[in-house]
């Protein structure tokens, strides 16, 4: 026998005792291909998540990448998906009292080692509880009593100190009846204030303030005071020029917070949830900026001292509305480093404030009003409010907006039509706000740069058709 045909029988021997047959295995099976097995989930099935922004985690059994053209869906939005080594993230926005489903399809990852080795598919059933109530008692369409209490001169806070004439009754009646919901009444205490550190506040004032937060109640309407420009671009007492990089500095300012709010809350403390406290106004330190980190530490810090001073009064102020800046009440610094104040009623409110676009609004630069991108601007803002605070639970309110009137009578047009669109654009989200007012038409008296007269300060009466034209369109907006 040649020596090939003994290897040929040898072959076909081995391959019998074996079962050498190409694609099978001693079982005489198909051969299973290897498959990425799912370890752990953050979110269980049917579990119920809080709205806003949340991480949803995936780890598998072996280092995956993403599959290309892979689709990963959260009902019918597509997914980005994180991935490192074993682990896989997705950063998702989730809304109220919604049903989810996540769907991760067999092979939208694969080995990093071996390109054919698959993931299963993976599919997680979640939804988000019930959206909670923004405020109990709604703001609603407010009015600003500005350049009044908050008036000072010489370092001295007094009423009538810019030239507007001494508030009344009638002031307040006339509010309600041009369909105002609240008020505000920015109030300065400089001038007003003893030596440490009792720090207290002037009886007569207090008083003063006092009888015109009563006015406002006596015609119906909700409250809301302040500690105001006592911080005015980090002139006076309340510096944060001064804080920002002085912790010992930062603590003797907030002492005096505490000692005012103190005085000011047991003042009021048997007002009922038609008051409202908004600790601080527009804290910034002159530039008009959107602040940094070190501003935001103090601001944030403040806003607490504000908040543990009031609540530790009793009464009524044990659960009373707080309202609490971000940096210079503007809703970018808001972004990125407002913090919500420990709170055990979980009463306290951001107060931003919006004058955009300026030109147009407090300038009167700019005339005209109504593009696209002029619109879109103010739609914007109102949808990341609710996007970013309201969405999750966290209350909201613009205390501060307006529009100046014009010298030109056929621009008084575009002034009510950015009111009204202001007010349909905030109403959309259920977001409260108050006008400015300040009592003024300018130098010239006719309108014109930080003209926001609309309503008299001592009568309560429309000083001129123009106003209340106005006035019907921003209310007739907000319905």
């Amino acid at each position: 026998m040649t020596i090939k045909k003994l290897l040929l029988l040898l072959l076909v021997s081995v391959c019998s005792l074996t079962s050498c047959k190409p694609g099978s295995n001693e079982n005489n099976t198909p051969d299973t291909p290897a498959t990425i097995k799912l370890k752990s989930q953050s979110v269980a099935e049917n579990e119920v998540l809080t709205a806003g922004e949340q991480t949803i985690q995936l780890v598998f059994d072996k280092m995956v990448k993403l599959q290309n053209g892979a689709k990963i869906t959260l009902n019918d939005s597509m997914l980005i998906p994180q991935v490192e080594a074993m682990n896989v993230s997705f950063v998702v926005e989730l809304a109220f009292a919604t049903q989810y489903t996540l769907t991760v399809p067999a092979g939208a990852f694969v080995s990093v080692l071996d390109t054919t080795v698959k993931s299963e598919a993976v599919t997680i059933h979640f939804s988000t509880g019930e959206k909670p109530a923004q405020l109990p008692f709604q703001l609603g369409l407010g009015w600003n009593l500005g350049n009044q209490f908050e008036s000072h001169i010489n370092g001295v806070a007094g009423e009538t100190a810019w030239g507007n004439p001494a508030c009344t009754q009638a002031t307040m009646d006339g509010v309600k009846a041009a369909g105002f919901t609240w008020v505000r009444i920015p109030v300065t205490w400089m001038g007003h204030i003893g030596e440490a550190p009792a720090y207290t506040i002037e009886e007569a004032w207090m008083n003063r303030v006092a009888e015109v937060v009563e006015y406002a109640h006596q015609a119906g309407l909700k409250a809301v005071i302040n500690i105001h420009h006592d911080g005015a671009d980090s002139k006076y007492w309340l510096n944060i020029i001064a804080a920002r990089s002085n912790e010992e500095k930062a603590n003797e300012i907030q002492q005096e917070l505490v000692a005012l709010w103190t005085q000011i809350a047991t003042r009021f403390a048997d007002a009922e949830d038609w008051l409202m406290f908004e600790v601080m106004n527009e804290i910034q330190d002159g530039s008009w900026g959107t602040g940094k980190p070190n501003e935001y530490k103090v601001m944030n810090a403040w806003n607490q001292a504000c908040v543990d001073a009031i609540r530790a009064t009793g009464g009524n102020n044990a659960t009373r509305w707080i309202g609490c800046p971000a940096y210079n009440t503007n809703l970018t610094a808001a972004l990125n480093g407002w913090e919500k104040p420990n709170d055990p009623a979980n009463r306290v409110a951001l107060a931003v404030h919006t004058y955009d676009p300026y030109n147009f609004t407090l300038e009167c630069s700019q005339n005209t009003w109504g593009t696209d991108a002029e619109k879109n601007h103010i739609s914007n803002y109102m949808k990341s409010i609710n996007d970013n605070f309201l969405n999750k639970g966290i209350p909201v309110y613009i205390g501060e907006m307006g529009c100046c009137k014009r010298e030109n009578a056929d621009d008084e047009q575009y002034r009510c039509n950015y009111l009204n669109y202001f007010a349909k654009a905030a109403k959309q989200y259920g977001i409260s706000f108050a006008l400015w007012d300040n009592g003024s038409w300018g130098p010239s008296g006719k309108g014109g740069k930080e003209s926001n007269l609309f309503i008299h300060h001592a009568t309560g009466q429309y000083p001129e058709p123009a106003a209340q034209t106005a006035v019907e369109a921003l209310v007739s907006g907000y319905k």
